[in-house]
């Protein structure tokens, strides 16, 4: 086995609302997993353990280089509306100089808009995206990795969460 590194990140598109915005988007931020966890220490134990008990919220953070109207529209939204939000990233292995596909698929509402300010001589105008998610999915080189929703979470297509589902009837 190889010790060069595999997957390095070389470049990465972004769709907002089913819109390209390739050449607009400088930065996004994925999101972060976090587990929600609590430490117990029982009658008999000595040491305190962690458990999960759910997961954190997911958020994702998209930076745009142009004042579009169209972006600008996603904000404000009416409530209970979600939109769709996908990045993707193309990856290279060192090993053999295979490209990989990592997207990044969401769906959930801006919750935050912030414009940097107009300022004459500034070359650019960054407008910082923060997504609420509700659903979200990774897949690299077409291989579901993670999907997280309000319900559900799967990790390599194996449900992570399936046996709490059906003691719940659910």
């Amino acid at each position: 086995m190889s010790e060069l590194p595999r997957y390095l990140f070389r470049n990465f598109s972004a769709w907002l609302d089913k819109e390209s915005y390739l050449g607009q988007c400088s930065e996004i931020e994925l999101p972060m997993l976090k587990a929600k966890t609590e430490e117990i220490l029982n009658g008999g134990m000595v040491l305190p353990v962690e458990v999960i008990l759910s997961y954190e919220k997911l958020e994702a953070k998209a930076k745009l280089t142009s004042f579009d109207p169209r972006a600008l529209a996603l904000f404000g939204l009416k409530f209970g509306t979600l939109r769709s939000y996908m990045f993707a990233g193309a990856f290279v292995d060192e090993v053999d100089g295979t490209t990989h596909s990592a997207v990044v698929s969401a769906f959930g509402f801006v919750h935050q808009l912030k414009v940097d300010s107009w300022k004459v001589g500034d070359k650019k105008l960054d407008n910082e995206w923060e997504i609420a998610i509700r659903e979200f999915s990774l897949e690299i080189a077409g291989k579901a990795i993670l999907s997280m929703n309000p319900f559900e979470v799967t990790v390599n297509g194996v449900s992570q969460t399936g046996s709490i589902r059906r003691a719940l009837l659910v």
